[in-house]
């Protein structure tokens, strides 16, 4: 258990890693590029992130859920089985990248082609094998040099809205070299075992890596691609906002999703039922108690947060990031049902529906409401979108969990939420003109309430 606790905070810490850069640069980029050249960056990096889906093929969750389900014997071949299939996708999505953008791209070439060595870091990203074999730390901590050190040439190479080639370039580039350093690793990690017939292995892990990218890519589809159509219907700056107002809660979430890529192959090891639901009851719990207390934070404070973090600039983004925030808890909860307990299970087809479904109907909302609504409409599109998948992930296990044991006192957790946002609504604590010191006063008050309504309901996880 304590190694477990262990993972998850340093896998915790890779999360935050992966997102540092942008995280401390975007007060100073959204000033120095402006939201035209804070929408151009979100454009190209949502293509960019979409075809990187495809070269990892499903091994973020896959890989790791074999490689820990694999004894010591198996674990070098599985490894390579695993990887070639990721290598080959590689190959193929780079060179279909490189020629689709040099042929048919006209405006913003440049930055689509400055995204190619990112695309190269999805190639060799075997963070999932650290994770599955439960040994990240020494990874993660080299990792951090990477960071700082691309943090300090955004911060002495970019200086006006012309460098954007400059801050797209050390993004891109960053993110290859902190792959490569896994690779340092790799040799003493795996064992020097005879290997088996890796073609075979290969063969019989595409079906269920295909399995597993089809819903990733459904999931690119309102994740990515709802940029480029807010980008293609409404402009950059609106993209710039919508963009931007989704940044912070989908930081949120990965930090508090991190934990299922730690629990989900623990999970898949166990074999007894009763600590399987006693472990999944337990994140379950934590997860949503999390979800709600930053969910709040972040709606209390989305005018103190975007007017001091980014800018008099973004005054527009205010509403945007106050309704999107909702959807840190959509997510995350429903992550809970669809990383730990489907992955673990095996179940991959109620794993990926939710995310075809989801997918569809986003592009639709966002064809119909973008185009009248501008950013406010994408926000709307991706809120109902959220909602239909988070209930469809509890629909889908109805009949294997007992939902009313599962879910029981979980109210109290709803009820806290909603009784210290209207509280601070009604009675907010800021000053005029202090941004940076109204968002301290609102997070202290906001936090004392939160914790005192968990005791006051005495929920779970207050006892």
């Amino acid at each position: 258990m304590k190694r477990t606790v262990s993972n998850i905070f340093y896998n915790s810490l890779y999360q935050v890693l992966i997102l540092f850069v942008p995280l401390l640069t975007i007060p100073y980029v959204s000033r120095v590029l402006g939201t035209d050249g804070v929408g151009v960056n979100a454009l190209v990096t949502s293509v960019a992130n979409f075809f990187g889906t495809i070269i990892v093929i499903g091994l973020y969750q896959l890989g790791a859920r074999e490689i820990a389900k694999a004894s010591r014997q198996k674990l070098r071949a599985t490894f390579w089985a695993l990887w070639k299939l990721q290598l080959y996708s590689g190959v193929i999505v780079i060179l279909l990248y490189v020629i689709s953008t040099l042929v048919f791209v006209d405006k913003n070439k440049l930055y689509y082609v400055l995204e190619v060595p990112f695309l190269i870091s999805y190639a060799l990203d075997i963070s999932w094998f650290f994770v599955g074999i439960g040994e990240i730390k020494k990874v993660i901590l080299r990792n951090t040099f990477i960071k700082v050190l691309s943090l300090g040439l955004i911060f002495v190479l970019v200086k006006n809205p012309s460098d954007l080639w400059i801050y797209v370039l050390i993004l891109s580039g960053s993110n290859l070299l902190a792959n490569l350093i896994f690779l340092t690793n790799l040799k003493h990690a795996l064992p020097d075992t005879v290997h088996s017939d890796l073609n075979r292995l290969s063969q019989r892990y595409l079906k269920s890596a295909l399995a597993l990218l089809l819903p990733q890519i459904a999931l690119q589809l309102y994740t990515n691609l709802d940029d480029v159509l807010v980008g293609g219907i409404a402009g950059a700056s609106q993209l710039a906002y919508y963009d931007q107002s989704q940044r912070i809660a989908r930081i949120v979430v990965t930090i508090l999703t991190s934990a299922s890529t730690v629990v989900m192959p623990k999970l898949a090891a166990i074999k007894n039922e009763k600590q399987f639901n006693r472990i999944f009851e337990l994140s379950l719990d934590i997860t949503l108690v999390a979800a709600l207390f930053l969910c709040c934070l972040m709606m209390v404070n989305s005018q103190s947060f975007v007017l001091w973090y980014y800018g008099a600039g973004f005054r527009s983004m205010v509403n945007n990031m106050f309704y999107i925030s909702p959807i840190i808890v959509l997510i995350s909860y429903g992550g809970v049902f669809s990383n730990q307990y489907m992955l673990a299970k095996g179940e991959f087809t109620k794993f990926s529906v939710p995310y075809y479904f989801g997918g569809v109907l986003n592009i639709i909302l966002n064809v119909i409401l973008v185009r009248r609504y501008g950013a406010n409409g994408g926000t709307v599109s991706l809120l109902i979108t959220e909602s239909v998948i988070c209930l469809s992930r509890l629909v889908l296990v109805k009949n294997e969990l007992q939902l009313r044991s599962v879910l029981k006192g979980q109210y109290k957790y709803l009820l806290v939420f909603v009784g210290t946002l209207l509280l601070k609504i009604i009675f907010p604590v800021e000053i005029e003109g202090e941004y940076f010191i109204s968002l301290i006063l609102q997070s202290v008050v906001t936090t004392i309430v939160f914790v005192f309504g968990l005791f006051l309901l005495k929920t779970n996880v207050a006892i």
